[in-house]
């Protein structure tokens, strides 16, 4: 390994032509292979313990193996309590941290939830990436004028990561 380096090559000595087929594999290269790793929800989480504060619903963490990009998914359901007479609003983003991120807010606000209890959301971010642990979640938070032991939530979010080398 490291025996002939491009210092001893001719320039374009070295062709698809003197290489046998199937010799040279991505296997037998030093590039790393794409990575996936998901994390989902089946049920229902209640944001409403404390109203206001971040909670981290789903985390991925990918061990990268040389630099690249992360591209991260979400997607879910906002459960809504129903009703009048109050507002309620729940927002989601995909983060390195702890927190909602106002610049990448995927949410719902609405003072009449009569007929409208389950509202859909998904989005996407990408980030460059250099070797090591990289964690990624999907944080939501909520607000509401009263309290309410049935609203919003959060259902079936799913967090989906994918490495790929540059």
């Amino acid at each position: 390994p490291g025996s002939i380096t491009a210092a001893q090559l001719a320039p374009a000595a070295v062709t698809t032509a003197n290489i046998a087929d199937g010799s040279v594999t991505l296997q037998k290269l030093s590039v790393a292979l794409p990575r996936l790793a998901w994390s989902g929800l089946t049920s229902g989480v209640t944001l409403l313990t404390p109203v206001g504060s971040s909670v981290v619903v789903r985390s991925v963490t990918l061990t990268i193996p040389a630099a690249g990009q992360v591209m991260a998914n979400a997607s879910g359901l906002f459960g809504l309590a129903q009703g009048a007479g109050f507002t309620q609003s729940a927002s989601c983003s995909i983060s390195t941290g702890t927190a909602t991120e106002a610049a990448h807010l995927m949410s719902v606000a609405t003072t009449n939830t009569t007929y409208m209890t389950q509202v859909p959301f998904a989005g996407s971010r990408v980030y460059d990436v250099t070797p090591g642990a990289f964690t990624v979640r999907l944080v939501c938070s909520n607000s509401t004028s009263i309290p309410m032991s049935n609203g919003p939530n959060l259902q079936t979010a799913q967090l989906t990561a994918l490495f790929v080398p540059n």
